[in-house]
């Protein structure tokens, strides 16, 4: 995701009467293991007030790794994240974990 463009379309949205509401941003994809800019979606998400979520579910893993857990930068500061240990760390395949900074969901 590049993140000068998805403000272009929040902007364009709001211009429009729309309102958005959620903001999905990937932790590593399925095919190329590629990893959007966490920190700069995460600063524009909170300037409009935009739930953000991380699909870790790939990439998730990586924080137990010291040499890897920098391409996380920024999943700290997500409502959401969600994670699937099954996929890089080979435990069953229902093992899905969803976890949500606020104590109340909108």
């Amino acid at each position: 995701m590049i993140p000068e463009a998805l403000e272009e379309k929040i902007i364009e949205c709001k211009e429009n009467g729309l309102y958005p509401f959620f903001v999905n941003a990937t932790a590593g994809t399925t095919v190329y293991g590629a990893f959007d800019p966490l920190n700069e979606i995460t600063n524009i998400c909170k300037k409009y007030n935009i739930w953000f979520h991380v699909d870790a579910a790939w990439g998730g893993d990586l924080l137990l790794s010291p040499e890897f857990r920098w391409k996380l930068q920024g999943v700290e500061k997500a409502n959401s994240v969600s994670w699937n240990p099954h996929k890089l760390m080979g435990s069953l395949l229902q093992c899905s974990s969803f976890f949500v900074r606020q104590n109340v969901c909108y």
